[in-house]
C-alpha cells in the first residue's frame, strides 16, 4: 500500500511537471500558480456531489472533471493575457499573487469547507487504488505525449521563436497573445485533471494542498529536470517525488530526525544544481 501510494503521487506529480513544462519550458512563461489549477480539479470534482447527493456520484464526478477544466481553461487564458504587459520576473510575481489570492479565498470561504477541508464521498468502485493508480499512469503518458506533440509541431516552433526572439515571431506572423493564451490554457487544464484523480484518491482536501509551496515544488521539479525538455522534467520529478521518501528508510537515531533528513535533502538539490545547472537532461 506504501509503494502504491508512493507510485500514484510520483506519477501526479511528473503530470503537474510536464504540465508546467508546456506554459514555462516551451512558452517562457514563468508561473507559480500550478497548485492552484491542481485544486481546481480536485474541488470541482468534491463539491459537485456534495451539492447534488440525490444523482449519481460518478456521474457527478465526471461533470466536476468537465467544469474543473472550464474553469481552468478560462482563468489561464486570463492569466496570460497578463504577459502583454509583465515580463518575466513581474509575471512570476502576480501569478504567485493570484496562487496566494486563490489560497486564501479558498481558505477563508464555507462552501470549500473553509480550513477544515473537505471529505469525499467515494465512489464505490472495485479496486479503487488500482484504478486510481492506473489513472495516473495514463494521464502522465497523455502529458507526455501532449510535450511530444507540441515539440513537433508548428504551434511548438512558433512557441520556441517566441520564447527566443518575440520581435522576430511578431514579424513571422505569430500572435503573442493566441501563444500566450494556448500555452497556458493546455497547462492549466492537465494539472486540472491531476487534481481530479488524487481528490477521489486522497478522500481529503484541505487548501493547503494547494498553495504556493505546491507550486514551487512543481517548479523546482521542472528546474532540476531540464525547461523544455520532457525526459528531463520526468527524470527530475521522480526524483523529488521519491528521495524524500527513501531518505525516511534511513536510520537517524535523534529527535532531530526530520530537520535533518531536511538538510540531507536539500544538501542533494544544491550538489545536482551545481553539476547540472541546466537540468538533469538539458533540452537540446
Amino acid at each position: 500500500m506504501y509503494w502504491q501510494t508512493l507510485i500514484f503521487f510520483a506519477l501526479t506529480y511528473v503530470t503537474l511537471a510536464l504540465s508546467l513544462n508546456i506554459s514555462a519550458g516551451y512558452g517562457r512563461l514563468l508561473c507559480l500558480c500550478q497548485a492552484t489549477f491542481y485544486g481546481i480539479g480536485a474541488y470541482s470534482v468534491a463539491l459537485l456531489p456534495m451539492m447534488m447527493p440525490s444523482r449519481s456520484p460518478a456521474r457527478m464526478y465526471v461533470l466536476g472533471v468537465f467544469v474543473g477544466i472550464s474553469i481552468s481553461a478560462a482563468l489561464g487564458g486570463l492569466i496570460s493575457l497578463l504577459g502583454d504587459h509583465l515580463k518575466e520576473d513581474y509575471f512570476l510575481m502576480s501569478t504567485f499573487a493570484f496562487s496566494e489570492i486563490a489560497q486564501e479565498f479558498i481558505a477563508n470561504s464555507n462552501w470549500s469547507g473553509g480550513n477544515v477541508g473537505l471529505r469525499l464521498k467515494p465512489l464505490n468502485m472495485g479496486g479503487v487504488e488500482y484504478v486510481f493508480v492506473v489513472s495516473a499512469g495514463i494521464l502522465m503518458l497523455v502529458a507526455f505525449w501532449i510535450c511530444g506533440r507540441i515539440e513537433r509541431s508548428h504551434f511548438g516552433l512558433a512557441l520556441i521563436t517566441f520564447s527566443v526572439d518575440e520581435s522576430l515571431s511578431t514579424v513571422l506572423g505569430n500572435s503573442s497573445r493566441s501563444l500566450r493564451f494556448q500555452c497556458m490554457a493546455v497547462s492549466a487544464v492537465l494539472a486540472t485533471l491531476a487534481g481530479c484523480i488524487v481528490a477521489p484518491q486522497l478522500g481529503y482536501i484541505h487548501p493547503a494542498f494547494f498553495g504556493v509551496d505546491e507550486s514551487v515544488l512543481i517548479f523546482t521539479m521542472l528546474t532540476l529536470g531540464g525547461l523544455g525538455s520532457r525526459y528531463g522534467v520526468v527524470l527530475g520529478a521522480f526524483v523529488l517525488a521519491v528521495v524524500p521518501s527513501i531518505l525516511t528508510f534511513f536510520p537517524i537515531a535523534t529527535r532531530l530526525d526530520a530537520p535533518i533528513r531536511q538538510i540531507i535533502y536539500g544538501l542533494l538539490l544544491v550538489v545536482l544544481m551545481h553539476l547540472r545547472p541546466s537540468g538533469l537532461i538539458p533540452n537540446r
